[in-house]
């Protein structure tokens, strides 16, 4: 499963938002492609971040209808569609303002 730091880790971000940006990039960007699957552990290591901030994420990926969680804790990411991208759009925009 391939992950892509979009960028290092600012002093004031949490971990739970730099986990939730990195992957809401990957995913929207096609690096996570739907359907594959996502693991806690993995994205945790590659962001040098615990696993509580990446499953907080995910989570949050989840309400969002990035995500879909599956029985016995496996993720993967959905079909991207206009709505969500938009959606990802308005996501961004929000947090670049912060």
């Amino acid at each position: 499963m391939p992950i892509e730091v979009i960028y290092p880790r600012k002093m004031n971000e949490s971990a739970k938002d730099y986990s939730f940006n990195n992957l809401l990039f990957n995913i929207t960007t096609n690096i996570l492609p739907p359907g594959v699957a996502i693991e806690e552990s993995y994205i945790a290591n590659k962001l040098d971040v615990s696993r509580t901030p990446v499953r907080e994420a995910i989570l949050r990926l989840s309400r969002e209808h990035f995500i879909d969680i599956l029985p016995q804790k496996v993720l993967r990411s959905l079909e991207l569609t206009l709505i969500l991208l938009n959606k990802a759009y308005s996501l961004f925009k929000q947090l670049r303002e912060r």
